[in-house]
């Protein structure tokens, strides 16, 4: 059975009833020709007189004028007064723009894009930084390995001899190898200083294969380093 409501005034609208309920307002003077009713199923509010065939009250508006009530009403408190949680449907208001959610969507892809350009450029800027750092610890590795021979170097230099790696203590470049090391060879330079000559490998181009060479002043017994490897690749007493 379809549920009722008929209006009072703006916001006030008093149902559910059922067609004998709405009929008896009538009767009641409660309703009037002209009052607006709904129910479920209509698309909006509609005056009495135009469903008072669904209703059954089709030959009681024809004896009564528009706008006239029947009997006098009774009072306020015999007449319905059960109010409904809702008001009669209105239909949506037509979109005039993007919804929301499609914003929502566009913002997130462009911040998308956005964070994986951001991204790149700081993985094109610290991957090549990272490798560097990498392969000047390696080769420090390798320095401290080599340097572990200039005590005894100096120990025989002093005494005016310049070892080699045929000099009692040393042994062969190649027995040095490791797998930061191809070989470090002892001896005197052209200079006529005295001192070690690394080449590392496994680290990484242009490092791989390049001499550094640390030589030593007999006198003040400092030692000095030199390198034909890239600057950025060296600790800083190696940088030319």
């Amino acid at each position: 059975m379809a549920q009722w409501f008929y209006s009072e005034g703006p916001n006030r609208n008093i149902g559910p009833l059922t067609e004998q309920e709405i009929g008896d307002a009538f009767r009641r003077g409660l309703v009037m020709a002209d009052t607006p009713v709904w129910r479920e199923g209509m698309a909006q509010w509609q005056s009495l007189r135009n469903v008072a065939a669904e209703l059954g009250l089709q030959g009681l508006l024809t004896a009564a004028p528009a706008g006239m009530s029947m009997p006098p009403p009774l009072p306020a408190s015999a007449a319905p007064a059960t109010r409904p949680a809702y008001a009669a449907p209105r239909p949506a208001p037509a979109a005039t723009g993007m919804s929301r959610g499609v914003v929502i969507a566009l913002v997130c892809v462009v911040g998308g894009f956005m964070l994986i350009a951001v991204l790149g450029i700081l993985a094109a800027i610290a991957l090549p930084a990272y490798s560097d750092y990498v392969a000047k610890s390696k080769l420090m590795q390798a320095g401290q390995a080599a340097a572990q021979l200039r005590p005894a170097i100096a120990a025989q230099w002093v005494d005016g001899v310049c070892p080699s790696n045929e000099s009692p203590g040393f042994q062969a470049p190649e027995a040095y190898a490791s797998p930061l090391i191809e070989s470090i060879t002892i001896g005197q330079f052209e200079d006529g200083s005295c001192g070690l000559e690394l080449r590392p490998r496994g680290i990484r181009e242009p490092i791989d294969g390049k001499a550094v060479w640390w030589s030593m002043e007999p006198r003040s017994q400092q030692w000095t380093c030199n390198s034909e490897i890239p600057d950025r690749y060296l600790p800083l007493e190696c940088r030319g």
